[in-house]
């Protein structure tokens, strides 16, 4: 009887614990369930939300850029009163030809209305149509601007080919541009950007913002409103096309719309967008706002879920493998080992999923746990390290392994730890970082702050750029400007060249430079800078006759081309130099031809190193990109030199023409006025010299004055300046000269040429002879004369030579007074 009730007991027991064990299995699985798709959700948030943050800092990356842009622009107006439209187009074209969403740069000058027609003549001048114009607001055309108080048009524009039709806008007539400057004026703002509009010059195209940078001058701009507006000389802008930013930042990739909106005033205005139109209702999207240039902005990113999934986003399959992993066992042991490890398996598959999407950023990531270890590591910062992840995870960051100043980076980190230190002042910033084989590369930093759930400090994420060759093209161009600055002052080519290499040398300190002019035949250096190397050494090479294996430089002007010398004391150029770089400690020597615009050798840029070195790939554009600079200076001087020889210099005969000839005179005739010396001044005129140009023509006529030149001044003091008025006749300026002296010169000119002889041909002898006219400034002398009166005066003299029989010096300078 027991025995049956056992029995029946048993399949009841077993139902019992069968179905509460199902029952179990049901409830946790459907707990798990639940809360899966919970931290599912939040998931997809978090990542969307990240995804978001990493679009939103890259736009915020090219705002700041185009910040950093136009505050160069403007810097160098700053510290320059005049900039030409040459050197505007300079400046600005590098920087359009690596930032395509820049559509133009602007110098936009204050013309007060009293200036508006000679500003519009100087527009005439150059080639434009020479007209300010203003905004007509109906249909954003252009029409002749009224007349008002002051101007804000502009007068440089790059690229010139497609801004051209508003050089002479007035950018105060449109009222976006009116408002952001006149924000800067009133508030003391650096920097100020306009709402999205469309441009004149690209009505079609889309909508376009300017940043406004003002321009007071060299000196500090005040903060007060009336003396900011008092003392503006005009803004820098630039024209930037923030629909190129998002079409880089898509990628093209069809599954990803973004926009961005200004939300500053009301209406909200739209200034770019990219799939907007293909969103669908199950994509997911996330809005940011953030504050730039004195505006407000909205950036919203949505993304198809299928493409999140692509990128490794999330995984939409967990919750329902939670579910279908609870119901399939229901035992709750094997049930909770499996879901363990399935949960694992996700863990390492997102895991690695994000692992391959850091390396594939071309960002350098980098995980420091809040001890400062690394935790986490990119192929990128692999890459820029030298190294294997597997060599550096785990590894202490705070090393000279990594950082070349460990010590303040690590005091930095602490503060974190401790609290010390505000977090938006960690969110940027820069540190030198060492490579494997010893180079130090500069790196901008975006950094994350890590907290657990409690608020604890639990380390840092951080995304680094390599801003390295930024910087240093930073540094070049503040070096160019400053030398420019320097040539523009009229200083000296050997002092501008002097500024060149003193700037290079700040930058890279172990280095010293050169430059070496090539002389008038074309064979030898010459000594042009080298504010580093010692005196004796740049004596020793001053002259050095360029050549095959004539060290570098010498090799490099003679073969047109570089010559890299890494090691001086065992390289065959060097032979017979070794000793005399040995006694001054050189190593190494990279030596590149300056070349002009049409393949001419101008001289050799050189960069010395204590030690052997062989350069690298930014050393070899170093010297590319300073030898073209040098070639444009040099060009530039001597280009300045022929001119004012051409305007001073008489071409036939190479003596100072009329225009000088009279420079000097006044200079001559005020000194002596102000010490009291005597001056002479003589006219000379070939005698019956028309005769020579009727019989053997003027090519004879040419020879003669040539020939005369040469005896003239061959007669002459150093002191003394000949010159040649015109045709003739010609003036020589004899100072510190009394009336006996000037006597004694005047007869020895004359009796040499009467000796000249000149060979027109056909075994002929010309003899020549001429007047002279004398006339003296001594203490006899009127007080009121004047130095054209002196001339006069002389010329006097030379007539009554004429009159009175010819080949004479004539010195009446009594009577005819």
């Amino acid at each position: 009887m027991s025995t049956s009730k056992d029995s029946d007991i048993q399949p009841l027991k077993r139902r019992i614990y069968l179905l509460s064990t199902a029952f179990v299995g049901v409830v946790l699985s459907l707990s798990a369930f639940f809360y899966s798709s919970v931290m599912e959700q939040k998931q997809t948030q978090a990542r969307i939300e990240s995804l978001a943050d990493e679009r939103l800092a890259q736009l915020k990356t090219s705002i700041s850029a185009t910040v950093e842009i136009i505050d160069s622009v403007g810097s160098f107006f700053d510290s320059h009163e005049n900039v030409s439209r040459e050197q505007f187009k300079v400046f600005t074209r590098p920087v359009l030809e690596r930032h395509p969403e820049l559509w133009g740069i602007h110098w936009i000058p204050r013309i007060k209305g009293e200036d508006r027609a000679d500003f519009e003549r100087r527009l005439r001048w150059q080639g434009f149509i020479g007209q300010i114009t203003a905004l007509r607001a109906e249909d954003n055309s252009m029409q002749p601007a009224a007349s008002r108080s002051e101007y804000y048009p502009v007068e440089y524009s790059e690229p010139i080919a497609r801004n051209r039709m508003i050089i002479g806008f007035d950018a105060s007539s449109r009222s976006q541009n009116r408002q952001a400057m006149q924000k800067i004026l009133s508030q003391g703002m650096s920097f100020a950007s306009t709402a999205p509009f469309a441009i004149v010059q690209d009505k079609q195209g889309s909508s376009s913002i300017i940043f406004f940078r003002p321009v007071f001058g060299p000196e500090e701009p005040s903060q007060d409103p009336q003396e900011r507006q008092n003392n503006i000389r005009g803004f820098i802008a630039a024209l930037v096309k923030p629909q190129i930013i998002l079409d880089a930042l898509a990628l093209h990739d069809q599954q990803t719309a973004m926009q961005m909106q200004d939300i500053t005033d009301a209406p909200l205005t739209e200034a770019a967008q990219t799939n907007l139109e293909d969103i669908k209702e199950d994509w997911l999207s996330h809005m940011l706002t953030f504050s730039a240039m004195g505006r407000h902005w909205q950036f919203r990113l949505s993304i198809h879920p299928e493409r999140l999934d692509e990128l490794g986003h999330r995984d939409p399959n967990r919750s329902l493998l939670v579910l279908v992993s609870g119901l399939a066992f229901t035992f709750l042991l094997i049930g909770m080992i499996r879901d363990l490890i399935r949960t694992h398996r996700l863990a390492a598959r997102e895991r690695d999923r994000a692992q391959s999407y850091l390396d594939t950023v071309e960002t350098m990531i980098i995980a420091l746990d809040k001890d400062g270890y690394i935790s986490l590591i990119n192929r990128k910062a692999c890459e820029l390290l030298g190294c294997q992840e597997q060599d550096v995870i785990s590894q202490y960051w705070f090393s000279e392994r990594f950082l070349s100043e460990p010590d303040q980076e690590k005091e930095e980190f602490q503060q974190l730890v401790t609290g010390g230190k505000r977090i938006h002042q960690k969110r940027y910033s820069e540190s030198k970082i060492r490579t494997s084989q010893g180079e130090l590369l500069l790196i901008a930093w975006h950094n994350a702050i890590q907290y657990d759930s409690n608020g604890e400090f639990t380390g840092v994420l951080s995304a680094g750029e390599d801003i390295t060759q930024q910087r240093r093209l930073q540094a070049l161009d503040k070096i160019r400007s400053q030398a420019m600055h320097a040539a523009l002052k009229g200083q000296p080519l050997s002092y501008v060249l002097e500024q060149v290499l003193k700037g290079i040398e700040e930058q890279k300190p172990d280095i010293r430079g050169s430059i070496l002019l090539l002389d008038a035949d074309g064979q030898h250096l010459l000594s042009g800078a080298a504010p580093s190397l010692p005196e004796a050494y740049n004596n020793a090479i001053n002259g050095v006759r360029i050549g095959e294996g004539v060290g570098s430089c010498g090799t490099a002007a003679f073969r047109n081309e570089r010559v890299i010398v890494e090691d001086i004391q065992n390289h065959p150029y060097w032979s017979g130099f070794k000793e005399l770089a040995a006694s001054f400690n050189l190593g190494s020597c990279w030596s590149e031809p300056v070349r002009g615009k049409n393949g001419r050798i101008l001289g050799t840029f050189a960069l010395y190193h204590q030690y052997p070195a062989a350069p690298a790939p930014s050393d070899i554009e170093l010297i590319e990109g300073s030898a073209n600079f040098v070639s444009m200076l040099i060009e530039q001087y001597q280009t300045e030199a022929r001119l004012i020889q051409m305007a001073n210099t008489d071409e036939l005969t190479s003596l100072p023409n009329r225009r000088q000839f009279m420079n000097r005179l006044e200079q001559e005739f005020a000194r002596s006025r102000r010490y009291k010396h005597p001056m002479a001044l003589c006219m000379l005129d070939i005698d019956h010299f028309k005769r020579v140009n009727d019989k053997y023509g003027h090519a004879v006529g040419d020879q003669v004055l040539k020939e005369l030149a040469v005896v003239v001044q061959d007669s002459l003091r150093e002191t003394d300046l000949p010159g040649r008025l015109g045709g003739e006749e010609f003036a020589i300026l004899l100072p510190d000269t009394d009336t006996d002296n000037a006597s004694l010169v005047a007869e020895r000119i004359r009796s040499n040429l009467e000796q000249m002889r000149v060979e027109p041909g056909n075994n002929k002898t010309l003899q020549l002879t001429v007047s002279i006219g004398v006339a003296v400034l001594n203490a006899d002398t009127p007080s009121d004369i004047q130095p054209d009166e002196l001339l006069s005066l002389a010329d006097h003299c030379l007539y009554f030579a004429k009159q009175n029989g010819r080949n004479q010096v004539s010195f009446i300078a009594t009577e005819l007074a």
